[in-house]
């Protein structure tokens, strides 16, 4: 497949199937290979760093910014040559391997580098997500070694993506006809990486609609209950004059002190929790005290409604049925 890599690139621009066309070695949402600035030239820092083999057409290909600096070159000695012959190659650096060799992205610029063989920096990016958001955007050397690629990525132009998907596959069969025409779209990559979030999300909506439930039945039995324990003295008071707000007050009252009582439980386990797994994120949002403000009130309304429910059933009650007896 490799040895027809460059005319299928040349298709793909020719025929407009796609605007931009890069090699690289790794999708860029999550980039895997590791290497190691040792000490020395510009530098006595020695640190770990993550390593983007791609083209020199990966910067428009993504729409990375340059800082500082300029692209690569359209003929840029790949770093394998440049390894094996011990010539100096190019890489770029994101802002964050900058930050952590302690450069301006100005002063990073013609920087020389110890990568096991000697290399300057020709270019800072700014820094984008190419791991979870669960991990802080560390430092990445970008540098020119098309043949440790793995993906191609395309760059499509404005339009429907299914006429220049079909361009693609038409190219793509004539070049490699005994290889699966496979395609993934970055932005369904990036959100792939959040479906386990997404589907806590929907079982914690699902159990927390199944609990209310179950909670509004058992306050609606216990309303019941009370209610019937509490049938003539309702009547005593209708019959003295109570209204059906008077009526409400006196079911509600005790209820209202226990659902007070829960919700200052309720709002501290999840600001707890909420704090607790937000801490696994290095990126991360605060929690509104609206959000709180607004459960609270749903539950207050829903609880409310319950026990109006039952108030009204009670107080169309006739007082001379309940007092009859007495």
């Amino acid at each position: 497949m490799r040895k027809s890599v460059g005319s299928l690139k040349n298709e793909l621009l020719r025929s407009g199937a796609a605007q931009s066309v890069t090699l690289a070695a790794d999708m860029p949402i999550y980039i895997k290979a590791g290497y190691k600035i040792f000490p020395g030239l510009d530098t006595d820092k020695e640190m770990m760093i993550t390593g983007y083999s791609v083209d020199p057409d990966l910067v428009k290909t993504l729409g990375l910014k340059i800082v500082a600096g300029e692209d690569f070159a359209a003929e840029e000695l790949t770093r394998t040559v440049a390894y094996e012959q011990e010539i100096e190659h190019a890489v770029m650096l994101n802002e964050a391997a900058v930050k952590e060799l302690g450069w301006t992205n100005e002063e990073a610029v013609g920087k020389k580098l110890n990568f096991g063989s000697p290399t300057y920096v020709k270019a800072v990016v700014g820094d984008f997500y190419f791991n979870s958001l669960h991990h802080q955007v560390g430092p990445l050397a970008i540098m020119v070694d098309p043949e440790q690629a793995n993906v191609i990525l395309a760059k499509l132009p404005k339009g429907n993506p299914a006429e220049h998907l079909a361009k693609m596959e038409g190219i793509w069969k004539s070049l490699a006809p005994d290889r699966p025409f496979n395609y993934r779209f970055v932005d369904q990559e990036y959100a792939r990486m959040y479906q386990t979030e997404e589907k806590i999300g929907a079982v914690f909506s699902l159990f927390a609609g199944i609990a209310i439930f179950i909670a509004c039945m058992g306050l609606f039995g216990l309303v019941s209950y009370v209610a019937l324990r509490r049938t003539r003295e309702i009547s005593i008071r209708k019959v003295l004059g109570a209204t059906q707000f008077d009526v409400l007050k006196v079911l509600s009252a005790d209820f209202f002190v226990l659902l007070g009582i829960s919700a200052v439980l309720a709002t501290a386990f999840g600001i707890w929790f909420s704090k607790q797994w937000l801490e696994g994120f290095a990126y991360k949002t605060t929690v509104s005290p609206m959000v709180y403000v607004v459960a609270i009130l749903t539950v207050a309304v829903i609880s409310l409604l319950t026990i109006g429910y039952r108030t009204v059933k009670v107080n169309r009650t006739n007082p001379a049925k309940t007092l009859k007896d007495e």
